[in-house]
């Protein structure tokens, strides 16, 4: 057997809205691959996270948001003839 290749891609951006206070978005791929026993299906995902500073930057609070779209599915499927 041979493995496929996977490609795997994670884009960051952070958007500032003001000194103190600041939103990232992070999003992630992986493509699909043949594995040992079968193949996994092609994964992606979008992640949030806010961060806001206090007190000239003394105290930071972060609040972050995974996957609020119920994007990151990991799917396999498995063959063989003992399953």
């Amino acid at each position: 057997f041979s493995l496929a290749k996977i490609l795997g891609i994670r884009l960051n951006t952070t958007l500032i809205f003001a000194k103190t206070s600041r939103l990232q978005v992070t999003s992630s791929y992986r493509s699909a691959s043949a594995t040992a026993q079968g193949e996994s299906f092609a994964m992606y995902g979008l992640d949030f996270a806010y961060k806001q500073e206090f007190f000239k930057r003394k105290l930071s609070a972060t609040l972050k948001v995974k996957d609020p779209f119920k994007l990151h599915t990991h799917k396999d499927i498995s063959y063989g003839t003992n399953f």
